[in-house]
């Protein structure tokens, strides 16, 4: 029943959205030959829903750390005259709490292909639609090839990182550390989405290069080359950069 789609978010961004998308996305990549950042479409370009398990859960954590706190402090130097300087210094001490949240939203991607789908986000879950065979249109529907298990898995490490950022931040101070930290879940729910992406490729120097476009918001993951010229030229500008520097302050 899991595999089951129970929800569709319906394609807003159409074709030739999709292609000035890719076009905006290609421009704005500086470390590829000329040829990529020119791509303006793809010849296999097509639409297709690719199954998102999107996981709610209540957590309740228990953490301990420290919370640190900077002061300065005047140390002398070893030179002929005896100059001083501050060092910065921290006080720590030690702080804990428990920390209550809800996930409502959590989207893993059930699917391993297309390619980069796993990338995409921003699907705006408040234009789901119930599932049914009319609502796909006929178009391609990606199969299911991941189980739950490892989708909540995947849920639960996120939610473990943006559980350890919040207690940080409860820690406050200057500096924080998390020693400890025990999260339990309850009220789970998992709802199996059918997500709107356009997904295609091009092919560069012999290799075939996937792309994929949110079909809600037209946000664009894909892979690509890099220019060996261009990244021997800006390795060059920084090195040029650090020896002016190194001759400004130390020549």
């Amino acid at each position: 029943m899991s595999d089951i789609p129970q929800a569709v978010i319906p394609f807003v961004i159409d074709r030739a959205a999709a292609e000035a998308s890719l076009a905006r996305w290609a421009e704005r990549l500086w470390f590829v030959p000329r040829k990529v950042r020119r791509l303006r479409t793809l010849e296999d370009l097509r639409p297709v829903f690719v199954p998102y398990r999107v996981f709610e859960a209540d957590t309740v954590s228990h953490y301990t750390g420290r919370r640190g706190k900077y002061y300065w402090v005047e140390r002398e130097t070893k030179d002929p005259h005896n100059r001083s300087h501050e060092v910065r210094e921290t006080s720590w001490k030690r702080a804990q709490g428990t920390l209550r949240r809800h996930f409502g939203d959590v989207v893993v991607c059930a699917a391993t292909r297309p390619a980069g789908a796993e990338k995409l986000d921003s699907w705006l879950l408040n234009k789901v639609v119930p599932y049914t065979p009319e609502a796909v249109g006929g178009i391609e529907v990606v199969a299911v090839d991941t189980d739950v298990e490892e989708g909540w898995e995947r849920a639960e490490q996120v939610m473990a990182r943006i559980i350890e950022e919040a207690c940080m931040d409860e820690i406050g101070g200057d500096e924080q550390r998390v020693d400890t930290l025990e999260s339990t879940l309850s009220e789970r729910v998992h709802t199996l989405a059918l997500m709107p992406v356009w997904a295609g490729s091009y092919r560069f120097r012999g290799r075939v290069w996937p792309v994929v476009v949110n079909g809600r918001t037209g946000h664009v993951e894909g892979e690509h080359p890099y220019s060996k010229v261009k990244l021997a030229t800006a390795f060059a500008a920084l090195i040029a950069l650090a020896e002016l520097t190194r001759e400004m302050f130390f020549g």
